[in-house]
């Protein structure tokens, strides 16, 4: 893996639950170029014993959001129309494997479908151990929503500056 942890590079202060560099709560999901592909990200996280469900069980709720945001980084940078939001409009995952709290879950995330400029676009995500057992795989559909509309649906004012630094914005 490279070594620029974009997550925490390209979105400082992020506050995000799932990659989030400044969610002491979150998952501190550590999203990186792979660098053996251009297409694809991949991702770290290490889940802890307060991440389970039933115990010694991580929750499948947290797997699914950890690959959610690395659809979002996913889309955002390999995607990338300027100033679009790219929100979740669906998704569809298979568990396969359980994890555990403690062991390292590798992630990848790739564009499987995409149309034009502006369209949804479908990321493939997985989630595996670190021998490469597959755990979770799934499609995440994104959309892209200009900042206005964002901000009339979520009723803000202002995009944070570190969101419309990352985007390209004023």
């Amino acid at each position: 893996m490279t070594d620029e942890i974009l997550n925490i590079e390209k979105l400082p202060d992020n506050t995000c639950f799932g990659c989030g560099n400044h969610n002491p709560r979150g998952l501190s999901v550590e999203i990186r170029r792979d660098p053996e592909r251009d297409d694809r990200l991949v991702a770290h996280w290490t889940p802890t014993d307060d991440e389970c469900g039933f115990p010694g069980l991580v929750h499948g709720g947290l797997l699914y959001t950890a690959m959610d945001c690395l659809a979002a980084w996913t889309v955002n940078l390999l995607r990338n129309e300027k100033d679009a939001f790219w929100i979740l409009r669906s998704a569809s995952v298979t568990y396969h494997h359980p994890a555990v709290p403690g062991k390292p879950i590798e992630l990848n995330g790739v564009i499987e479908e995409a149309g034009e400029e502006w369209a949804p676009v479908h990321i493939r995500a997985e989630a595996r151990k670190p021998d490469g057992t597959l755990l979770v795989d799934g499609t995440y559909k994104m959309l892209p929503i200009q900042p206005d509309r964002l901000k009339g649906a979520i009723g803000i004012d202002e995009i944070p500056d570190n969101w419309r630094q990352f985007l390209g914005g004023p």
